[in-house]
């Protein structure tokens, strides 16, 4: 049988684990909504860097100065317009940094599965019309 000192230290005990538990369970839900919270403005901006360069009309060779002159800007780089490789095969490719803001030349493709701040940049090759 418990005493009646044994039930208040056993009673106290429980309280005390239920408020650890507790104050665990609000530390992992706050860092959990900064993660979110931190992301989201790159979440948004890799969908709108993609969707810009879905809209993206290419009219012969022109395209790469329409670019510039219409002042299309790098959603990551905001001083400057969308980049463009032409690979040794002749595909052009309209790309930009990405959340990483790193220079990958397209060679590694973002995934935002890997998180905002993961390697890769978002490219699409554009495919030039007959005009």
């Amino acid at each position: 049988m418990w005493s009646r000192e044994g039930a208040k230290d056993h009673m106290k005990k429980m309280v005390l684990y239920t408020l650890l538990a507790l104050l665990l369970l609000g530390v992992v839900y706050l860092l959990t909504v900064r993660s979110i919270l931190h992301e989201a403005p790159d979440r948004a901006k890799a969908l709108k860097t993609k969707h810009e360069l879905k809209e993206v009309e290419v009219v012969g060779r022109e395209w790469a100065t329409r670019i510039y002159l219409e002042g299309t800007r790098d959603t990551f780089d905001k001083d400057n317009p969308y980049k463009i490789l032409i690979l040794d095969g002749g595909e052009i490719l309209a790309y930009s940094y990405g959340p990483d803001r790193d220079d990958d030349r397209c060679s590694v493709a973002y995934s935002p599965s890997n998180g905002t701040q993961s390697n890769g940049d978002i490219y699409r090759e554009i495919v030039l019309s007959a005009t």
